[in-house]
């Protein structure tokens, strides 16, 4: 009977395994000590690049799990409603108007936080623009794009966007356009 059972139950853990070849090449779950990289979700690599102003951009590595509308939603409410619910409470600690609206303030940063970050990263490789230094994002970062990355070499703030590095970089803008030694164009004089 409890070999029987003892089967039952293999048969049902093998059914429900997840497909994903991710699913298990993370991690073990964040509940379990780990990092939480081993999500059940698939994770995407997207193209990304770092810009800095004045700087040619450079191409970014990053792998990241898609966040759904709902998880969003549910996150954003529920960090106003607990920011919310604090109030009382710590409105009784004088000074009691400062520490009220600190609580009132941080539910809306964070549900706008929790509802703009449409990715969690998993993986991250990039260097910083101006210092060609590598840059650091920890797995489970929540990104929204363009998301700023501190470079702690030179302390530059670049910011990570998506798509391909354009094709137009800084020096190639500074370069003139048009055929060289070409004469200027001529206006008519206003009468």
């Amino acid at each position: 009977m409890v070999q029987q059972f003892a089967q039952q139950t293999d048969d049902v853990h093998a059914r429900s395994e997840p497909t994903s070849p991710r699913a298990t090449a993370g991690g073990p779950p964040a509940e379990n000590g780990g990092n939480g990289a081993g999500r059940r979700e698939s994770t995407r690599r997207l193209p990304s690049h770092i810009e800095l102003f004045g700087f040619a951009s450079t191409p970014a590595r990053l792998e990241v799990v898609q966040r759904s509308r709902l998880e969003r939603r549910v996150r954003a409410v529920l960090a106003l409603l607990g920011c919310w619910a604090l109030i009382p409470v710590v409105g009784i600690i004088p000074p009691h108007i400062e520490w009220a609206a600190t609580a009132f303030i941080g539910g809306i940063f964070l549900a706008r936080r929790y509802w703009r970050a449409e990715f969690v990263a998993v993986s991250f490789e990039g260097a910083c623009p101006r210092c060609a230094s590598p840059l650091a994002m920890k797995p489970g970062t929540l990104v929204s794009v363009p998301h700023t990355i501190t470079c702690y070499e030179c302390h530059s703030e670049p910011w990570l966007e998506l798509g391909d590095v354009p094709r137009k970089t800084v020096r190639s803008a500074a370069q003139p356009s048009g055929p060289t030694g070409a004469a200027p164009v001529s206006r008519r004089p206003i009468p």
